[in-house]
């Protein structure tokens, strides 16, 4: 420690660890500015980064979100051609770690066989667009995949706690 005198002051001083001190701080600035970044970004939650498009706009295509928190609402929309009764289907393994409030259009049927829920719509003609609205009751990485026909889109979200 040096004793420093500043007019009728005196100080004791360890610029050593001031220096330290600073560049600790500095640190902390750059860390905090990272993580706003991130989050705008939406690597942390919603955003630019975080929505997600897979998928062929022609056969089958998935709109989701890659990074969300548990027990946070959110969708996972399908799109695809449709030519009358059409069916969508999603791995067990998937939706038991998810609960699905509502799907848009109902199905008219839901159905578990061999690993699979598949929900069957009432035909129509164009394009159908299906919204699972759903909260994802486990944390961590989630993976599963849409299937309809011979087309399969698979998708992986990670789940803050």
């Amino acid at each position: 420690m040096v004793e420093t005198r500043y007019g009728r002051l005196q100080i004791e001083e360890d610029m050593g660890f001031q220096r330290r001190s600073w560049q600790a701080e500095r640190l902390g600035w750059l860390i905090l500015v990272l993580i706003v970044l991130a989050s705008i970004l939406g690597l942390i939650d919603k955003g630019p980064l975080s929505k997600i498009r897979r998928g062929d706009a022609g056969t089958l295509e998935l709109e989701y979100e890659r990074f969300i928190h548990r027990d946070t609402p959110v969708q996972l929309h399908v799109r695809l051609p449709i030519a009358g009764p059409f069916s969508v289907q999603l791995p067990f393994a998937y939706v038991e770690k998810v609960e699905i409030s509502r799907i848009v259009p109902e199905p008219q049927e839901v159905a578990s066989h061999g690993g699979v829920v598949t929900y069957s719509f009432a035909g129509g003609s164009g394009m159908a667009d299906v919204l699972f609205h759903m909260t994802v009751r486990k944390a961590g990485s989630v993976k599963g995949y849409v299937q309809s026909g011979r087309h399969r889109v698979d998708f992986r979200q990670f789940v803050y706690p």
